[in-house]
């Protein structure tokens, strides 16, 4: 059973091997990534955390905020496309819809202060743990191949719908855009774009998932 100095310190080398040292964002991350602790913290709400477990969700956050930092496309400050959602859905089949959320809005909360653009927006953090959770429900639990793609499908769906109704009703309301009407029409190809990769990299990761599940048990 490894301390939980070392599972933070195991984290921290891990950020450092997968992105440049050398940049600003990456090394506010390693310096305020107590992320193993934190997730003990919250954990606390949480059963059967084990220090496995801390260690894994604390890699998976500080993944989530470099493909917040490194791996979204942006058009301004309105349009965005992220990839962080990869390791978001991993979270949420591995280990269940509280923890993907927790993960969600850690790593969102973190990516504000790393790399600023405008306001935080606490809403938003909400709506990143909402679509945690969605992964979560969809994906936790499965334990065979049935249905797979149909879950993908509403997973994707209702992410979607979250992006078009709730999200752009955020953006709207924080004064991003001038109504509802002309916000949809903006955001609209980025949204639908969003949904074609989040079916795709969900059914591409069909045999990966259950690997992973097999190897977690």
């Amino acid at each position: 059973m490894h301390s939980e100095r070392e599972v933070v310190a195991v984290t921290k080398r891990f950020i450092l091997a997968v992105a440049d040292s050398h940049s600003v964002a990456v090394k506010k991350l390693v310096y305020i990534t107590d992320l193993s602790a934190a997730c003990r913290k919250v954990g606390l709400l949480m059963k059967n955390l084990t220090v496995k477990k801390t260690a894994t969700l604390g890699i998976l956050i500080a993944i989530t905020v470099l493909l917040a930092i490194y791996m979204t496309f942006r058009v301004g400050n309105q349009i965005k496309i992220p990839m962080k959602f990869i390791t978001i859905f991993v979270t949420g089949a591995l280990y269940g819809p509280i923890s993907a959320g927790i993960v969600a809005a850690i790593s969102d909360l973190l990516n504000a202060f790393l790399v600023p653009v405008g306001p935080p927006l606490p809403q938003i953090t909400i709506i990143e743990f909402i679509g945690g959770v969605v992964f979560g429900l969809f994906f936790y639990g499965a334990k065979n191949n049935k249905f797979y793609y149909l879950r993908a499908f509403f997973c994707s769906l209702c992410l979607f719908l979250i992006g078009l109704f709730i999200t752009t009703n955020v953006l709207v309301g924080v004064g991003y855009f001038a109504d509802f009407k002309s916000a949809v029409i903006i955001r609209i190809g980025a949204l639908l774009l969003t949904f074609v990769i989040h079916m795709a990299v969900l059914s591409l990761a069909k045999k990966i998932i259950f690997m992973l599940k097999d190897l977690i048990k």
